[in-house]
């Protein structure tokens, strides 16, 4: 670990260091691309003049180079050879023209070079125009220069020239001391270089310093952060144990309350049984005693003659108590067999409401002095039930709603007989609306949708939110201090509770709606079912 911080140290002082030698490698580099720009201006400027001096020098009233051109067009045109070998030998005067007199008035010239040697190329044809001075040449100081004098494609003219410029000593002095100057530039410009690196060097050597700091207060700054992300990995640590624990303990609820839930059951089971063998008992008791009763009435009908005013009655009396044995053995049918055991088969409800209607019309009438009312669809009302614990089921509500109305009659007579106000008027006319108040049952069915729903209607007593929220519940009935039909019925709180069974195992739903003294009304769900085929 510490090799690799040496070695990346190495590198950033490399790198610290690198930008001041290249700049100073670059500015030598300029320094010296200008000084070689300088000289191929010199350069330049002398292939200039001997252009000039070539191209508007005129022997013949022409120019070289336009007698060059003069040469090729005759030569094109195919004029006689006379003509063209007039042209060259005017070329070959022009040329020895411009050579003899650099050599002849060299003293008279010295700015400009002097010429050892013309040589003129004309292509396609080969041929060479030669003039040479015949003068020495001088080894280092001669310098050839080449220019096209012209260029149509396939005719070309190339002059080659050999010279010497006067001023080369000048030159060379100049340039030496021009290189004297660059290096004296140079020099300056190294210092200034040295002095940027040494100040760079010291720049670079702060930043390392502040880097240092910098890196060892991040380092501080990570095992703090690391520090804290082990603390806070603890704190989650603890956290999803804390949230273990308190899945066990909410798994030991769930557990507990399924133990709860299967006693329940367990203890609902119990209890439907018990409920079956008491109201067996009493049930085959209560057949048992209708036997005397229906042989007796038997006799008194044999006994009467047929035109007696006690015929009628005894009649009466013996259809009433057939249909008591009847109920009796249904009803005996029914418990012995557990609610939660329905026999489900397709059943049309409308024959079965009719039915229970029609059992109890004529008692509400006559005796309960309630008024019963029956609405149901043209159409059938088919669902999977059981005929036998459907009719218990609205039996209980219908037992429930009377005994609803006989409390707010009774408390109806009890307001009545003890006003508020003590005034004789007042309480008559209290007691004849207690007395001409009359209750109501109502029993409506339809279709909703994909279900069937019965309600059962009165205008009760009504009940308090707290007892509709207990009111199923096993054993809660409030008939224990609210005498019900006639002060005999106390209520076992077993009727709501049957009603929930029976719906459970039907797949079907209880909605209550009750307010005091405003009645109630019980709405039964029912998934509806398709009509039966008839083969």
């Amino acid at each position: 670990m510490k090799a690799d911080g040496q070695e990346s140290r190495k590198w950033r002082y490399c790198k610290g260091l690198g930008p001041p030698l290249l700049l100073f490698g670059l500015l030598v580099s300029v320094l010296i691309y200008a000084l070689q720009y300088r000289l191929r201006g010199d350069v330049q400027y002398d292939d200039t003049i001997i252009r000039e001096w070539i191209e508007e020098s005129r022997a013949f009233r022409y120019s070289l180079p336009e007698l060059i051109r003069q040469y090729f067009q005759e030569r094109t045109r195919g004029e006689e050879p006379v003509r063209t070998q007039h042209l060259l030998e005017c070329i070959q005067e022009h040329l020895m023209t411009l050579g003899e007199i650099t050599r002849t008035y060299q003293s008279q010239l010295p700015l400009f070079p002097l010429i050892y040697r013309l040589t003129l190329e004309l292509k396609p044809t080969q041929q060479l125009l030669v003039w040479d001075s015949q003068l020495p040449k001088r080894s280092g100081q001669v310098e050839e220069r080449q220019f096209v004098l012209f260029d149509s494609g396939a005719n070309q003219a190339k002059l080659s020239i050999q010279f010497q410029l006067h001023a080369y000593a000048q030159r060379q002095e100049s340039i030496a001391a021009q290189e004297n100057r660059v290096r004296s530039w140079l020099s300056l410009l190294a210092l200034m270089a040295a002095v940027l690196a040494v100040l760079w060097v010291l720049a670079f050597m702060q930043t390392e310093r502040r880097r240092d700091a910098e890196k060892f207060k991040a380092q501080q700054d990570l095992e703090l952060q690391e520090k804290q992300t082990l603390e806070e990995r603890i704190r989650r640590e603890q956290a999803e144990r804390e949230r273990e624990e308190s899945d066990r303990h909410l798994l030991e609820v769930k557990i507990k309350s399924q133990e709860t839930e299967s006693q329940a059951l367990m203890l609902k089971s119990q209890l439907y049984a018990n409920i079956g063998i008491m109201a067996g008992s009493y049930a085959h008791n209560i057949k048992n005693l209708m036997v005397r009763p229906n042989d007796l009435i038997q006799r008194c009908l044999k006994q009467v003659p047929s035109g007696h005013a006690l015929s009628p009655l005894l009649h009466e009396m013996q259809q009433t108590l057939h249909l008591v044995t009847e109920r009796t053995q249904q009803i005996l049918n029914t418990v012995r067999r557990d609610p939660t055991r329905a026999e489900l088969k397709p059943l049309d409800l409308c024959p079965l409401l009719r039915e229970v209607y029609h059992s109890w019309y004529s008692m509400a009438e006559q005796k309960w002095k309630i008024e019963m009312q029956l609405d149901l669809p043209e159409s059938a009302l088919w669902i999977e039930g059981d005929a036998s614990h459907l009719v218990q089921t609205f039996e209980n509500l219908l037992f429930n709603a009377r005994d609803a109305i006989f409390e707010l009659r009774n408390q109806l007579r009890e307001q009545a007989r003890h006003p508020a106000v003590q005034d004789p008027d007042a309480q008559k006319q209290a007691l004849i609306a207690a007395a001409a108040w009359r209750g109501k049952i109502e029993i409506h069915a339809q279709i909703q949708s994909s279900r069937v729903k019965v309600s059962i209607r009165d205008n009760g007593i009504g009940m308090n939110e707290e007892v509709k929220q207990k009111c199923t519940e096993t054993h809660f009935s409030t008939k224990r201090h609210h005498a019900g039909y006639e002060g005999l019925n106390t209520g076992m709180g077993l009727g709501l509770s049957f009603v929930l069974a029976v719906l459970e195992k039907h797949q079907g739903e209880l909605q209550i709606q009750s307010h005091p003294h405003q009645g109630s009304q019980f709405d039964l769900f029912f998934p509806r079912a398709a009509e039966p085929h008839v083969a």
